[in-house]
Parts: C-alpha cells; sequence; structure tokens
C-alpha cells in the first residue's frame, strides 16, 4: 500500500492512502472505523509515564456485526519515554492482537497520530483459532486441528481497557521490572509467523 506524506495546513500531517478517500489529516479522533487505516498508530500510557503504541491491523468487513466501531488492533513492542512516531517504531513486532472497539483507542491514547504502512516492517494480521477454523485476521485459511492449539492463540474480542493493560503487565511489570512473562503472551510461533 503506498502511501503520500507532507505537511497541510498549520503544521500538520497528511497522507492520500489507498483505499480511502481524500486526504487523511493526523493527529485525529476517530469516531467510527471509516477514516482508519491498517497501519494507522496511537500511543498507550503505561502507568510509568512512558509510552506503548497501538496499532490498527485489519478493519472488520463491511456486513459484519460491529464493523463500523471495532477493529483488529495490536499492541506493538515498542516503548518510548515519548509518543510514537512513524520512525521511532519502525521495525516494531506485534506482541498482542484482538478485536477491539474504537473507544479502546479513545479511552488510551485518545488520537491516531499517524500512519506507517505495513509493507515497511513485514506486519499484518497474525493467523488464529477462531470457533472451527483458522483464520488470518479476519480471512478463513482452513478449518481447524488439535495440533493447531501449539501455534496459535484464539481471536478475542477485548474490553476498552484491555490493550492498555496489557502494554502495563508486558512493559512495566515484565520488561522494566523482570517479572514473569504475561500469561497472554502468544507463542513465538505466532509472533514471528508460522507456515500453515
Amino acid at each position: 500500500m503506498e502511501k503520500i506524506g507532507f505537511l497541510c495546513f498549520r503544521g500538520r500531517r497528511c497522507s492520500r492512502i489507498p483505499g480511502l478517500k481524500g486526504i487523511v489529516t493526523y493527529p485525529f479522533v476517530p469516531k467510527s472505523s471509516k477514516r482508519l487505516a491498517p497501519g494507522d498508530y496511537w500511543a498507550i500510557p503505561l502507568r510509568d509515564g512512558r509510552f506503548a503504541c497501538g496499532r490498527v491491523v485489519e478493519l472488520l468487513p463491511q456486513g459484519m456485526p460491529g464493523a463500523r466501531v471495532a477493529l483488529l488492533g495490536g499492541l506493538l513492542d515498542w516503548q518510548g519515554s515519548c509518543e510514537p512516531t512513524s520512525e521511532s517504531i519502525a521495525g516494531g513486532s506485534f506482541i498482542a492482537q484482538g478485536i477491539m472497539h474504537i473507544r479502546s483507542i479513545t479511552t488510551t491514547g485518545g488520537t491516531i497520530l499517524g500512519h506507517r504502512d505495513f509493507s515497511l516492517d513485514s506486519l499484518g494480521p497474525w493467523t488464529f483459532i477462531y470457533g472451527s477454523k483458522i483464520q488470518r485476521g479476519f480471512h478463513f485459511v482452513r478449518p481447524w486441528c488439535r495440533e493447531d492449539n501449539q501455534h496459535f492463540t484464539s481471536l478475542s474480542w477485548w474490553g476498552y481497557d484491555v490493550i492498555q493493560t496489557k502494554a502495563d503487565q508486558y512493559f512495566v511489570d515484565y520488561v522494566a521490572n523482570g517479572g514473569k512473562p504475561p500469561w497472554w503472551l502468544p507463542p513465538e510461533t505466532q509472533r514471528q509467523g508460522v507456515s500453515i
């Protein structure tokens, strides 16, 4: 997905993102998923004063219940003393993905700060167990088999503050203080992408 970025009025960042109508001006507060695009990111304040980064991974397919206000979001393996930028999150990978309401953005970081195309970092939706099937993001891959439980986690729906709770558990309790890894941390094979 090619993105053309440039500065527009009052020093705000603007981008023309293929698939979206018109020009998107950053930052903005999302009121629906209509203006969101995979690759958009926002800051997640940590309880120790630092920041983590959330990303829009994939939008729910049109016609699916909740498509106007829900999305597949992800927590990036990134932390910093300042809010994330396109340059600072380069090379990051996901440590968690789940379906979330846009209020997960507005109640944590509040605004979409910018966009970084996933192709720059080889990122995208994970492969999940969803009922009796395996799917990549929201797209069916194949039927589920018992051995898949060793490689994939279940696709889950997150409450408004789940991404912030996961960020605090991972970056504050585990990484910064040497605690135990969070129980929800997916298998390494899922985070790196396993052939199916």
